[in-house]
């Protein structure tokens, strides 16, 4: 009667500290592989958080200058010809629109840059585009391939 208690014993002891040793390295791996998630991707989080709120700062800054013009453009009168230090010898009418002409042009060039960044992204992930929906000035491209001039 004592050797079967001893055989499951001896058998016992090994299965026993095999078991527990697999469930515990498992969960140990488990465990190292999501810190290492979270902590990735609270380091992702963090520079994107900083680059917004870089895109934050410029966008202010760019507000700021654009709110100054106006306040310089409204105290030199309306009659006046003002003396811009940037545009000397130009109407408000004049600075306003070559302003807005800057404006246009700089998100006509941002929209080229991401219509160029998904381009390659789409291309990256293996998709194709047999045909182009727009044109290279937008979605009411005149049929004669004329670029369309934006409101003066």
């Amino acid at each position: 009667m004592r050797r079967p208690a001893v055989w499951c014993a001896l058998w016992a002891l090994p299965l026993l500290a095999a078991c527990s040793g697999q469930g515990a390295s498992a969960r140990d791996a488990e465990l190292a592989e999501l810190r290492a998630r979270v902590e990735r991707m609270e380091r992702e989080s963090a520079e994107e958080r900083a680059r917004l709120a870089e895109d934050l700062r410029a966008l202010r800054q760019s507000m700021d200058e654009a709110g100054r013009r106006a306040d310089r453009l409204g105290q030199d009168g309306a009659g006046a010809a003002p003396q811009d230090a940037e545009r000397p010898g130009k109407s408000p009418r004049a600075a306003l629109k070559q302003s807005f002409n800057e404006a246009w042009e700089a998100s006509r060039q941002a929209l080229a840059r991401l219509n160029k960044s998904l381009e390659e992204s789409l291309s990256r992930g293996g998709v194709r585009r047999d045909a182009e929906p727009f044109g290279p000035s937008g979605p009411a491209a005149p049929s004669g391939g004329a670029e369309p001039k934006h409101p003066e």
